[in-house]
């Protein structure tokens, strides 16, 4: 085994959750999505070390794979939706498994989901997350807030017994 070879899977046994569990945030739980995304994501990690290229530390590779992660998601998108369709247009798989919490997240819409699990299942910060995904840490922090809230008064609705209707924001 080359030492490129043998890099690339240490990282991706480090990483290979993170990058699978950010997909599977950014395509609203379509696991056919995010095992595009996820696959894409380690062939250009595999293309960034041919080229001799190196990471300074770990947090510098989980960040570069998160923001490829992020990146190859928005081609996914661009690639598999239509014009006239959106993401909660499509159907979302929601492993029963995984609790209300879980279902609740897969429940926002994209740009609350991938803060909430960039700050709650990453451990990033709010400074982090707004430097990766290029926005104001106030937008960040209004984000959070916001997910917070729509995911209380969901699982609160869905304790009562109130039917849900997925959200359009």
């Amino acid at each position: 085994m080359t030492d490129e070879q043998d890099m690339l899977e240490r990282i991706y046994r480090r990483h290979y959750l993170t990058v699978y569990r950010l997909a599977l945030a950014k395509c609203g739980g379509k696991q056919e999505n995010a095992n595009d995304v996820f696959g894409e994501v380690f062939l250009q990690l595999a293309k960034y070390l041919r080229k001799g290229r190196f990471f300074n530390d770990e947090n510098h590779e989980k960040a570069w794979l998160i923001r490829v992660t992020l990146n190859c998601s928005k081609v996914i998108f661009r690639t598999y939706l239509r014009p006239s369709e959106s993401v909660e247009d499509k159907g979302y798989y929601i492993p029963e498994s995984d609790g209300e919490v879980y279902e609740a997240v897969m429940r926002l819409s994209e740009k609350y989901r991938v803060v909430i699990h960039l700050f709650y299942f990453e451990g990033y910060s709010i400074r982090e997350i707004a430097s990766l995904l290029n926005v104001n840490e106030n937008t960040v922090k209004s984000r959070l807030s916001r997910a917070r809230k729509m995911m209380k008064t969901d699982i609160e609705q869905e304790r009562k017994g109130n039917i849900y209707e997925p959200r359009k924001i």
